[in-house]
């Protein structure tokens, strides 16, 4: 974190009082993450949804997958299709994952679910590609925070790589998953919007049938009045 005094970007410190990074390509973002499963344990239920906003394929051959202090190098052809997600995880076996199909196992890649949690993709040349510095803590820097069992996902709109570094762009997944947990892996993330309000209640102003009945009814309130005017008072009242 950091504060420089001033409001501005691109100078090193963001305009939320964050450390800046070196630009990031964005050319595969990082759009999910369950870092503290409930199902099943974290070193088995972890997974990372990357996501390729390009109309070609991406290879990850050779790019790196890190969090603070945890390198791991994809070995192998690995591709994100294009405008289409990709999964990675600590373990493929569906029956010990919590039912999430991971196309691929990042090793001893673990990502933080206490204090500030952090993930970083750069590609074969070293070149940072995306970056994630995210809160567990609800509510600070607008990080939504830590739910066991539920993955943050970033609101479609705000898909890219800068744009995933503001964590009032991420929400709390809804969707339940096979194995208990919530996330949308592999799949377009659920909006983080609020939802609508509900409807305005019935229609209580008078029917077209209504409307005419109450002259009526007035009417006959004045001929009542009138009629009780002349037995008490005479037909001059």
């Amino acid at each position: 974190q950091c504060d420089d005094g001033n409001i501005k970007d691109d100078d090193g410190c963001s305009a939320i009082c964050l450390v800046e990074q070196a630009p990031q390509t964005g050319a595969v973002v990082i759009t999910e993450l369950l870092f503290d499963p409930d199902a099943v344990s974290d070193n088995n239920g972890e997974w990372v949804e990357l996501y390729n906003p390009a109309t070609v394929d991406v290879d990850l051959a050779g790019w790196t997958v890190k969090t603070k202090s945890t390198p791991h190098v994809i070995a192998g052809s690995l591709k994100v299709p294009a405008k289409g997600y990709l999964v990675l995880g600590s373990n493929k076996d569906l029956a010990t994952n919590g039912g999430v199909v991971v196309a691929y196992v990042y090793g001893n890649v673990s990502l933080g679910n206490t204090g500030p949690g952090n993930l970083t993709l750069l590609d074969k040349a070293g070149k940072l590609v995306d970056i994630v510095d995210y809160e567990t803590s609800a509510g600070k820097f607008g990080w939504p925070g830590k739910v066991p069992g539920v993955a943050i996902q970033l609101d479609p709109p705000k898909t890219g790589a800068k744009l995933n570094d503001v964590g009032a762009n991420w929400c709390l997944a809804s969707k339940a998953l096979s194995g208990g947990d919530k996330g949308t892996p592999g799949a377009a993330n659920n909006s983080c919007a609020p939802p609508p309000p509900p409807p305005p209640p019935a229609n209580t102003l008078p029917t077209p049938a209504d409307s005419a009945f109450i002259p009526r009814v007035q009417l006959m309130v004045q001929i009542w009045l009138k009629l009780w005017q002349w037995q008490w008072y005479g037909p001059f009242a």
